[in-house]
Formats: structure tokens, C-alpha cells, sequence
């Protein structure tokens, strides 16, 4: 048997793969075929209402017919079409465009991109269509297994608005944190689970800053030039700390970008119009990337790490050059020795500055993340800003 031919089918012939599940299941129940392939039933599940939803006579349509060549044309894997399925069934029927127009475009963005970028793709077209037209917002919920796993532990699961995740990932991610530093033997997730525990059960959790907001300033017609200088086009310096306090108002944070010597927008400096912030680099990071480095990873950049480009050890300096925001499981399979290569290492892009992966063969391309959040990143809106494509 071919391993190889079997994992290239299930990750370019996902249209195929749904095809011959759909009609399986016309003489087949869901349970047989489950075990007969060995499918653990809620994914077979998610496959069979995929198979519904592209081959079943209730929603046949042109733009459906339209859909399913495109998957076929870019050679789409099952899980991709899965995933796309499953934020497709969330559209609201007021939407400004047809489910299955969407899912036409969301296909053919998805050529060449991986399952997480496609999935998460999805979820904010989805969630921007949905907001456009007025869809009420999903009532909150939280559940508790009521067993324990083989392990001896029970799960909690919640789905919360955005904006209450956030606030509540920031308070645990910083008191994890402050519980790391206490004992630096926790992993990051145990000590999550303690902040989470610690936060609930007791009234003397440590204290949380609270979150303000931070202003992206355009340096139009400006050059950096190191320390915190802008040039004039005639030849004049400015301090960026003077152009942030005539352009601000008491509005929180503000990080300056401009066009270096080379072109390559990056961030000038962190100012505050009171008073300067503590862990200014952390924050100009964080507002420069808002997620991890890796091009696949979710994480958001103000709970990661910091991380030399440079190896300390190999002379890397602490500076925003040097610096990109890792979470801590991609920080460790950083390759620190270049000439020892094994899962790459993380660099800034050639023409826009941005974080990103340089796979360990030298012919592979590196990339950087086009993950939604990503693409809402402080470098993201400057290369838009001044016309350097991202």
C-alpha cells in the first residue's frame, strides 16, 4: 500500500473523499461506515452534512455546481472543505451574499493555503457578513463534563463574545505569568489552569493593569533614521517623540512608523503623551505582530515570549531589530545555529519587515502569517499604508 498516494488523496481530492461518503450513506448509515473506515463518528459526521450540503438536491444550484470545480481545480483537501463548511452553516440568511457565493470565493482563496489559515479565513468573512446585516450575537454558553477522563480530570468548555474572551485571556495570560516567574518549573499551561483556578476560588488574585488603547501614527513623508529620529525631506530632524505629542490627545499608547533607509516600514518608537510605559519593546512587539511569529499559530503576541532573531549567544542584540513576540512552543523549536538547521528559524520579510518563518531548506520561500488577526498588525497596516505589498 501507498502511505504516501493515501495522505495525498485525503489533502487534494477532498471533493472525491465527500462524494463517495455522501453516497455511501444513501445505503449505509453513518454508524457502519464509521466503523468500517475506522472515522471517529463526529468527524464522519461533519463530512456526511459537508456531502449534504455540496451533492444534496435541496440546495442545488449554479453557484453550487460553480463551487465544487473550484475545489476540484485548486485540489482542495477534505479537511479544508470541512473546516469552510462549518462557518458556512453560520451565515446569516440576511447576508449580503449567497452561502454558496461565499463559499465559491472562500475556495478559491484556499489554493495553496493550510487548514488553519483557510479556517480561520472563514470564520471572519463569516463573522463580517454577519455583523453587517444585523445578526443577533450568539447567546454565551458554558458547560462541565460531568465525568472525568482517563486521566482523572474533568473538562470546562465556554463560547463567550469576543471582546469578554479577550478580557478574560488577558487577565489569566498575565497572572500565568506572574505565577511563571514565581516558580519558573510550571509549564505555561499549568500555570494557566492555576490563574484560571486562582481566579475564581480566591478574592487575592494579583492585580491585572487593565487594557488601554494604542494608536498607529503614520510618519508620512519621513525617514527613520535610528534613535528615535525622523528625517524631513529637507534635511531637517525631528524627535519621533515630538511628532507623537502634537499629534496625540490622552488616548493611551501610540507606536510611530516609518519608511527606513531601505524602504521597510518599521516601528519608531512607543509614546505615551503622561508618561512612558514599562516593557515599551513588549508592547511595540505586540502591536507590531498581534500574533505569534509562526505563520501557523494562533497565539496572540502579547502572551508570547520574546525572541532574539540573533541568538544572544551569537552576538544578538536587544533591539526592536532583533526582536520578534514567539509563544513559547515555537520559541523552543526556534533553530538558534543556522548552520545547524532542523525546523527553521524566524526572521523579519525581506520587503515589509514583518515576523516570519524561514522554513530549514534553503529553497523554500519563508513566510509570514495571513491569519485575520495578522493582518489587522501594526506592519500590516504600515505596508498597506505606504504602498509595500504584504
Amino acid at each position: 500500500m501507498n502511505i504516501e498516494g493515501a495522505f495525498s488523496v485525503y489533502s487534494t481530492s477532498g471533493i472525491q473523499i465527500a462524494r463517495f461518503l455522501f453516497e455511501l450513506n444513501q445505503t449505509t448509515s453513518r454508524e457502519d461506515i464509521a466503523a468500517r473506515f475506522g472515522f471517529h463518528p463526529q468527524w464522519l459526521g461533519s463530512i456526511l452534512k459537508l456531502g449534504r450540503d455540496l451533492f444534496g438536491e435541496k440546495r442545488a444550484s449554479k453557484q453550487r455546481q460553480e463551487a465544487i470545480a473550484v475545489a476540484e481545480e485548486n485540489c482542495l483537501g477534505i479537511e479544508i472543505l470541512r473546516v469552510t463548511n462549518a462557518a458556512l452553516s453560520k451565515l446569516s440568511k440576511e447576508a449580503s451574499i449567497s452561502r454558496e457565493a461565499l463559499r465559491k470565493r472562500l475556495y478559491q482563496w484556499a489554493q495553496g493555503k493550510t487548514v488553519l489559515e483557510a479556517k480561520a479565513e472563514a470564520a471572519a468573512q463569516v463573522v463580517a457578513l454577519n455583523n453587517e446585516c444585523g445578526k443577533p450575537p450568539q447567546v454565551p454558553a458554558a458547560r462541565i463534563s460531568r465525568n472525568t477522563d482517563a486521566d482523572g480530570m474533568r473538562h470546562l468548555h465556554a463560547s463567550l463574545h469576543d471582546d469578554d474572551a479577550s478580557a478574560i485571556s488577558e487577565k489569566l495570560n498575565s497572572l500565568a505569568r506572574h505565577l511563571r516567574r514565581r516558580n519558573p518549573d510550571l509549564t505555561y499551561s499549568h500555570a494557566l489552569a492555576l490563574a484560571l483556578k486562582q481566579s475564581i476560588l480566591r478574592h487575592d488574585a494579583a492585580e491585572i493593569p487593565r487594557r488601554e488603547g494604542l494608536i498607529l501614527l503614520p510618519a508620512d513623508g519621513l525617514t527613520h533614521i535610528g534613535d528615535g529620529m525622523l528625517a524631513t525631506t529637507d534635511g531637517a530632524l525631528i524627535p519621533a517623540k515630538d511628532l507623537a505629542e502634537h499629534l496625540l490627545a490622552d488616548l493611551g499608547y501610540a507606536v510611530v512608523y516609518a519608511l527606513n533607509k531601505e524602504g521597510i516600514p518599521e516601528p519608531v518608537d512607543l509614546f505615551r503623551t503622561k508618561r512612558y510605559a514599562n516593557a515599551k519593546q513588549r508592547i511595540i512587539l505586540t502591536a507590531d505582530q498581534l500574533t505569534c511569529a509562526d505563520p501557523n499559530c494562533h497565539r496572540l503576541a502579547n502572551n508570547c515570549e520574546i525572541h532574539h532573531l540573533q541568538a544572544w549567544q551569537f552576538g544578538g542584540e536587544t533591539n526592536l531589530k532583533n526582536l520578534v513576540a514567539c509563544c513559547s512552543t515555537h520559541n523552543k523549536l526556534n533553530d538558534d545555529n543556522p548552520l545547524r538547521p532542523n525546523n527553521g528559524h524566524y526572521i523579519r520579510m525581506p520587503r515589509t519587515g514583518r515576523a516570519g518563518l524561514q522554513p530549514p531548506s534553503d529553497d523554500a520561500q519563508p513566510r509570514a502569517s495571513i491569519l485575520p488577526l495578522a493582518r489587522k498588525s501594526g506592519r500590516y497596516w504600515a505596508c498597506q499604508h505606504f504602498g509595500i505589498a504584504s
